[in-house]
């Protein structure tokens, strides 16, 4: 067992990334194949890869789940514009976040816009959908590194109100989500839009984790709260196939 010390001044955040790359000494003590994996995954969480790959894959559910076919144009889109924006480090004010969530999500649902059979409830519902799963990854990612971007003096929304404000906030935009796939459900009469009730329900598990867990560690909680963005996704690929 090692045992992790710092003194009182030391953020969180430090902490954290020491404790992660202890636990990595298991992986690469391991054969090349698990090392080669940690590091694939590693680079994949920490370059926000995953995130990118998840919104880019809820707007090709959301697009199936509405017109009944795949089309992965508008996908790759969406995973270029929102990977450049994380990878690059962006760390705006609340209202430019939002700004840049909202032309996301117009971007992601400009197919359906577009589209003359697509009823414009739909269209609103996938808009809603789309745009509070980016806006609830955002808070988590800035409800970790909150002790970060209080030093850098990065004025993310966690920094500016307390932590159960933030927490409150997060839970009402999860409401919105269920509120959102919950009507996408219901105007698609389809079974496959059930699967996109996936997004709500894991990112409401990834609300309570974030709350009971005192310590996180940087990867694995990367890891989970990219999960709720792939569970949607892949539960509406998963019952698409079962249903052909």
């Amino acid at each position: 067992n090692v045992g992790v010390t710092a003194g009182a001044s030391t953020p969180a955040w430090v902490i954290r990334d020491v404790v992660d790359r202890i636990h990595a000494l298991g992986w690469h003590q391991g054969c090349a194949i698990l090392r080669i994996l940690y590091a694939c995954v590693r680079w994949l969480a920490a370059s926000h890869t995953l995130w990118a790959l998840g919104i880019a894959g809820v707007q090709a559910a959301a697009t199936a789940a509405i017109t009944g076919a795949w089309s992965w144009v508008m996908p790759i889109l969406t995973f270029c514009l929102v990977w450049m924006w994380r990878f690059r480090g962006n760390r705006l004010n609340p209202g430019l976040d939002l700004g840049v969530v909202t032309t996301f999500t117009l971007i992601a649902v400009l197919p359906l816009i577009v589209d003359p059979t697509v009823l414009p409830a739909r269209t609103i519902a996938a808009a809603f959908l789309i745009a509070s799963t980016i806006l609830i990854r955002l808070l988590f990612h800035d409800c970790l590194n909150v002790q970060a971007d209080r030093i850098s003096g990065h004025r993310t929304l966690p920094v500016l109100v307390c932590e159960r404000r933030i927490r409150m906030v997060t839970g009402s935009v999860i409401v919105v989500t269920a509120a959102a796939a919950i009507t996408l459900w219901t105007l698609s009469h389809t079974p496959t839009a059930a699967g996109l009730l996936m997004i709500p329900l894991v990112n409401a598990l990834c609300l309570v984790y974030m709350t009971r867990k005192s310590g996180w560690l940087s990867l694995r909680a990367t890891i989970i709260l990219d999960a709720p963005l792939w569970a949607g996704t892949l539960s509406v690929a998963l019952i698409d196939i079962l249903l052909r």
